[in-house]
């Protein structure tokens, strides 16, 4: 998996939608030092990234998604990988495959939570 760091992911996203880092830290319950040091690292804890993609409205998962081992999942349950013919078209079906997976596996894991 290519170098990522975290922290520029999330600050580009507050950009984005163009939140202030004082909003940011109000919705995850952070003091904005310790927003300002979230920013710096290249790694974040699952749980609180969650939280951060929720008060963002963004999935920061998906930047960790190996798109070659998606490729070939997809492949094992009989579902065509992209080419290069209708390569946007095959990467929105592979999508939407993709997300209603995601979808799955978050309810599951909501019911578990409630256990």
């Amino acid at each position: 998996m290519k170098d990522m760091h975290i922290g520029k992911l999330i600050e580009l996203r507050i950009e984005q939608i163009g939140m202030t880092k004082a909003e940011f830290a109000r919705r995850i319950n952070r003091s904005p030092q310790n927003v300002q040091d979230l920013l710096t690292r290249t790694s974040v804890d699952t749980s609180l990234l969650l939280a951060i993609g929720r008060a963002l409205g963004y999935n920061f998962f998906r930047a960790f998604i190996n798109y070659s081992e998606v490729i070939s999942d997809l492949k094992k349950k009989g579902m065509n990988a992209p080419s290069d013919k209708n390569n946007i078209a095959e990467l929105e079906k592979a999508l939407a495959h993709i997300t209603k997976e995601h979808d799955k596996l978050k309810s599951e894991l909501t019911k578990l939570k409630k256990k």
